[in-house]
């Protein structure tokens, strides 16, 4: 099967406009988690600072998910390939949605019988840009 160039260049751009949804979304949940991590540092509770922290690592799984899901829905082929993908991203979104809701109402530790300190992709204090 040979593909024409401008077979080749439509899918270039839909290739090009699924990466740029999905670096979007890293980029928005990145803002979103510098945000909340400041309102959460200035509250007295510390309910806010264990909300923020377990939810940021599989919000930081859905969200590209969420926008890659999107994205695909708005393709207007219909390959077999692609309605694999739709289907493999929303099997994916569900088990994101279902981590943050674990990992928000979890108080334990990963990997269980590890260290005492959870460690969180996005704690304030491993990224220097969090101030």
């Amino acid at each position: 099967m040979r593909w024409s160039t401008a077979e080749w260049e439509s899918w270039a751009w839909t290739a090009g406009g699924v990466l740029l949804s999905v670096a979007l979304a890293l980029l928005g949940h990145s803002l979103l988690y510098r945000l909340l991590w400041r309102i959460a540092r200035r509250s007295a509770t510390t309910v806010d600072d264990a909300l923020v922290r377990h939810t940021c690592a599989p919000t930081r799984l859905l969200l590209p998910l969420l926008a890659l899901s999107a994205s695909l829905d708005t393709l207007r082929t219909s390959s077999p390939e692609l309605a694999l993908l739709r289907q493999l991203t929303i099997i994916a979104v569900i088990a994101a949605v279902a981590w943050t809701a674990t990992g928000s109402t979890s108080p334990t530790t990963w990997p269980p019988g590890g260290s005492a300190r959870r460690s969180s992709c996005c704690s304030a204090s491993r990224c220097p840009w969090w101030g």
